[in-house]
Order: C-alpha cells, then sequence, then structure tokens
C-alpha cells in the first residue's frame, strides 16, 4: 500500500511540477505588477508634493498680490483726497483771483474817474 501510494505520487509529481512552475510564473507576473504599481504610486507621491508645493508658492503670491493690490489702492485713495484738496485751494485762488480782479477793475476806474476829474482841475486852475 505505502509502494502503490508512493508510486501514485511519483506520477503525479511532473503535474505538481507544472503546477509549481504555473504557481511561481503568476508570483513572478504580480510581483512585477506590485513593481509597477509602487512606481506609479511613488510618481503620484511625488507629483502631488510638487502640487502642494506649487499650491503653497501659489498661495504666497497671491498674498503678495493682495498686499501690493491693498497698497495700490491705500495710495489711489491718498492723490484722491491730495487731489480733492488741491482742487479746493485752486478754488479758493481763482476766488481770490477774481475778487483782486474786481478789486483792480475797481481802482483802476477810481484812478481813471480822478485822473480826468485832476485834468479838469488842472484846466480850471489853468484858465
Amino acid at each position: 500500500m505505502k509502494l502503490g501510494y508512493i508510486l501514485s505520487k511519483f506520477e503525479q509529481y511532473p503535474i505538481f511540477q507544472m503546477q509549481l512552475s504555473r504557481v511561481q510564473k503568476e508570483r513572478d507576473a504580480f510581483q512585477e505588477q506590485i513593481e509597477k504599481l509602487q512606481e506609479r504610486v511613488e510618481m503620484q507621491q511625488s507629483q502631488v508634493t510638487k502640487a502642494q508645493r506649487d499650491r503653497e508658492t501659489m498661495i504666497a503670491e497671491n498674498e503678495i498680490i493682495k498686499e501690493k493690490w491693498e497698497k495700490a489702492q491705500a495710495t489711489h485713495q491718498k492723490l484722491q483726497t491730495d487731489r480733492e484738496e488741491a482742487m479746493s485751494h485752486v478754488d479758493l485762488l481763482k476766488d481770490k483771483i477774481e475778487k483782486l480782479q474786481v478789486f483792480i477793475q475797481k481802482t483802476t476806474e477810481e484812478k481813471d474817474i480822478a485822473s480826468k476829474e485832476y485834468e479838469r482841475m488842472l484846466e480850471k486852475y489853468d484858465r
């Protein structure tokens, strides 16, 4: 019985060898797939890390742009205020110029009247 059992197992040996060979090939194929998947995971991890750095860089650049924008807005507001003050000052100066022109015109008219009167008086005394 032992000999028969051993002979039956011996006859099955080539089948076991083929099955073992097939299983080893499948294992090797799975190992290759695992290695490829690990490479893909590493590549994707690298891409994620790069994307995170790019995101952080963009956030920092965005903050810089935001600060520059706010500074530009403040400068614009200050310039607007300065412009309004300058325009107000210009309007005051225009009013003063108008008053001076009226004063000069009146003074010129009074001078002309006084000159005419002086000439009349001179003519009157000359006679």
